[in-house]
């Protein structure tokens, strides 16, 4: 079967992404790029950049080839890499990675939170991850320098995002080695060299990348904090071009050329006045279970924009959300979480300075939602949910 021209382009996007992106390919189960860390330097952005505009330019002279019924799905994809080739240009544009310091999208955040979900399945791989984590190092130092241009461009850190990004790598820093998530990668089952490994992979995280570590919190600390905006400035449009950043933002977030107040005055209007008085008894409902999500590779329930009760205990910490059975809300990365339990009028709110690991609830999260359920008298969530005993 010939395979379609639009097909063979995505197919060189996605080989070209994933070997930009080398921790992400790893994540996704592909091994090739193992011994690889991303390169945010700004000679590898300018590459990048001139790769993806090459490809969006090829996309886009395609259009005029796509006028039969039969070419629906390459259209619909031709146009969706379009679409995600202008916003990964839009970004590199607009220089997010020089701004790229909070506790959300700053490397070491997603570094740490990407760590513990890593594997290396085969002694090669165990291999090329000795060959990563030397470079976790080089990735870090790439981020202050990119930051340090920011800094000379008057793009300044909001003060709090800086604090909690210190908090975030000294609460790295301050935990155990044996806790360390680059230092307990998951390696080869019943690999005769497992254990020597182990310990080659332990003195690199504690000799290089936690003293790497150290270094990017003493950037944060002693050249980012002092220059920082106070409490009373933190957002972007204190910055000179900060609307037009945050616009690029918008339009990259959500697929709408709108400014702030245009997309807050949609959602207050779908929110308080055309949300139909139905959809209240259908948002906790769940319309999409499936046993291995193929973008998080987990179970997930999904209802109209949130999710129940899921438990991916089997998988590890961090990757679960125990809620009562007709709860509905939305985790965050890192532990966060917002919820409600309509059948005992109950909401609940958590965030924290300090992100943890995985993609669901941390144990600390957990905890809270646990006590709150154990306090309303439910007295089990064995089968993935919380429930207890009828009331008599």
């Amino acid at each position: 079967m010939t395979t379609s021209p639009v097909r063979a382009l995505a197919d060189e996007y996605w080989e070209a992404r994933l070997e930009a992106s080398p921790l992400f390919a790893t994540f996704l189960g592909d091994h090739r790029y193992d011994d690889r860390v991303d390169d945010l330097s700004v000679e590898a952005e300018r590459a990048d950049r001139a790769r993806w505009a090459d490809l969006r330019a090829r996309a886009a002279a395609l259009d005029g080839a796509l006028d039969t019924a039969d070419d629906t799905v390459d259209a619909v994809t031709r146009d969706l890499l379009v679409h995600e080739l202008d916003d990964t240009i839009r970004a590199i544009d607009i220089r997010l990675v020089e701004m790229a310091w909070d506790q959300m999208e700053g490397v070491h955040a997603d570094l740490l939170i990407t760590a513990g979900q890593l594997s290396a399945p085969e002694p090669e791989h165990a291999a090329m991850a000795l060959v990563r984590t030397r470079r976790y190092g080089d990735m870090l130092a790439q981020a202050t320098d990119r930051w340090r241009d920011g800094l000379a461009a008057g793009r300044t850190p909001a003060r709090l995002n800086v604090l909690r990004s210190i908090n975030q790598v000294d609460g790295y820093l301050d935990s155990p080695i044996e806790a360390d998530p680059f230092a307990t990668l998951a390696g080869p089952e019943g690999w005769d060299g497992f254990d020597a490994w182990r310990a080659e992979l332990a003195d690199i995280v504690r000799d290089q990348v936690r003293p790497a570590f150290a270094r990017y919190r003493d950037v944060l600390r002693d050249e980012l904090l002092p220059v920082s905006r106070p409490d009373d400035r933190p957002g972007l449009c204190h910055l000179d071009g900060g609307d037009e950043v945050y616009r690029a933002l918008i339009e990259i977030h959500t697929g709408l050329p709108l400014t702030a107040d245009e997309l807050h005055e949609i959602g207050l209007e779908e929110a308080t006045r055309l949300l139909p008085a139905e959809y209240a008894a259908q948002v906790g409902a769940i319309h999409s279970a499936l046993p291995i999500d193929r973008t998080v590779l987990m179970k997930t329930r999904f209802g109209y924009g949130f999710h129940g009760s899921i438990d991916n205990r089997n998988v590890g910490p961090g990757q679960s959300v125990i809620l009562g059975t007709r709860a509905f809300g939305h985790a965050g990365f890192g532990g966060s979480i917002g919820f409600a339990d309509p059948t005992e009028q109950v909401s609940l709110g958590y965030t924290m300075n300090r992100m943890g690991a995985g993609a669901g609830l941390n144990e600390r999260g957990q905890s809270l939602v646990d006590a709150l359920y154990k306090t309303l008298g439910y007295t089990s969530n064995q089968y993935g949910f919380w429930t207890r005993a009828e009331r008599t």
